[in-house]
């Protein structure tokens, strides 16, 4: 419990050894194959210690290896993954390497889907739409452009009374050149 402290009294570079010597820890073949989601915990812990001291590649690599022992728990975490799946097509589309942000996104996408989470949902196609436009796949970004506004119409209309409910029925649609 002394960790907190340890983190608190230390600053940034405590946090920063700490998390480290955790990283012993979270990758050993113990902890990851008895307490997976632990080990996942950690990992993802330590990738966003990386990622405000600016250092993307070592988050991105700890993000990576969290999601193994994550996917390997008996009943998958399914909040977990999709924070990973979500943080490493943030981290992929911030380095522009669309192909990975958009396959990373379309697996968050699916884990919104099912915890329930229109709202993540439709940010993560928003993302994946992006990401397909910024490689030139014109096509797939339209249709999941336009998958966006039909699913935010039918999430729009089903928490409005039927009285409300037409005023979405003209959303206008993306349209290539109008812009990501």
């Amino acid at each position: 419990m002394d960790s907190g402290l340890s983190l608190t009294q230390t600053g940034v570079s405590g946090g920063v050894t700490y998390f480290s010597n955790a990283t012993t820890l979270a990758s050993s073949a113990t902890l990851t194959a008895n307490v997976p989601v632990l080990g996942a915990i950690a990992l993802q812990g330590m990738a966003d210690v990386h990622s405000a001291n600016g250092r993307k590649a070592e988050a991105g690599k700890m993000l990576q290896a969290a999601l193994a022992p994550a996917a390997a728990a008996s009943s998958p975490p399914v909040p977990i993954l999709f924070n990973l799946y979500h943080n490493l097509g943030a981290l992929r589309y911030e380095e522009q390497k669309w192909d990975e942000a958009e396959v990373y996104f379309n697996g968050a996408a699916e884990f919104a889907l099912l915890q329930h989470d229109p709202q993540q949902r439709l940010h993560c196609w928003e993302m994946m739409g992006r990401a397909q436009y910024q490689q030139n796949k014109i096509e797939p970004a339209l249709k999941t452009r336009n998958g966006v506004g039909n699913l935010a119409c039918g999430v729009l209309a089903r928490s409005r009374p039927k009285s409300q409910s037409h005023r979405f029925d003209s959303v206008p649609r993306w349209r290539p050149g109008s812009g990501p």
